[in-house]
Order: structure tokens, then sequence, then C-alpha cells
């Protein structure tokens, strides 16, 4: 009788474990795909005045904070604005660029993510491209990005600047 309680809590145990790891994956991979959603999503011309004129718009309270404060840490909202990667809503926007992502892949590791990205780019003179961006990505305990890497954004960039 002790064996069968003893594996009957067992497997509650097991069950419980499974459902919250399940579920820390689930926010971290809502997140990533927040975050690169966010980075390819056209923006406004107030949104695009703004950026021109108003530095607020890098703090958590402006409209680009808006756009990453629930998926990203503090510290790694901090590294996309010294990093520039905010630059690609900037640059498509400025060259007329429709970017698009068409279908974007997690695939989990140990301790991180990678991402890729299939991104249709059409310009306003009516080439279009299609390009794939990637990178990595890692998560605090409550499955917010805290470590974002685009490993193309230059070739990206190149595109944007046609």
């Amino acid at each position: 009788m002790k064996k069968k309680i003893f594996l009957y809590l067992f497997c509650l145990l097991s069950i419980c474990l499974l459902g919250c790891a399940q579920e820390k994956n689930t926010k971290n991979t809502d997140n990533l795909k927040k975050v690169v959603k966010e980075l390819f999503s056209p923006i406004s011309d107030e949104e695009y005045q703004e950026f021109e004129n108003d530095s607020s718009i890098f703090s958590s309270s402006g409209w680009l904070g808006e756009k990453f404060k629930d998926a990203m840490t503090e510290d790694a909202y901090n590294a996309f604005l010294e990093t520039g990667t905010y630059q690609i809503m900037m640059l498509s926007y400025e060259n007329g660029c429709n970017i698009e992502m068409e279908k974007m892949e997690i695939n989990e590791k140990k301790d991180y993510d990678e991402f890729n990205a299939k991104l249709h780019v059409s310009h306003k003179n009516g080439d279009d491209e299609k390009f794939e961006v990637n990178g990595t990505a890692q998560f605090d305990e409550n499955g917010k990005v805290r470590y974002f890497n685009l490993n193309n954004m230059d070739k990206l960039v190149e595109i944007l600047k046609k």
C-alpha cells in the first residue's frame, strides 16, 4: 500500500513540475515573439515625429518603451537601445519600406532560444525582397527577454537603405 501511495505522489509531483516548466517556456516564447514582431512592425508618422523631436520616447513610458517593456527586462531594453537595434524601425520608415514577417521559428536550447524570421521587405519603388534574420535570446526567471541578439542586422540595414 505504501508503494502505491508513494508512486501516486511521485506521479502527481512530476506532472506539477512538468506543467510549471511548460508555462515558463510559453512565457519565454511569447515574449520573444512580441519583441521580434514589434521590431518589424511599422511605425506611424506621429511616432516618427516624436522620435525626431523628443528623446522621452526611449523611456519606459515613451511609445518605444511601451512596445517592449512588458517583454524585456530593463537591462535588455537598455542594450537594445545602446546597440541601435531599434533603428530598424526608423530606417524602414525613413526609406519607405514595409517589413512583413511571414514566418517565425523558435528553437529552444538549454539556456537560450534561437529564432529565425522570414521577412518580406517592400520598397517604395516597388522592389520586393525576401530576407531571413536570425538571432538568440535568453530569459530571466519571469520569462522576460534579458538578452537579445540579432545576428545579421547589418545585412537587413543594407536592404532597407536601398
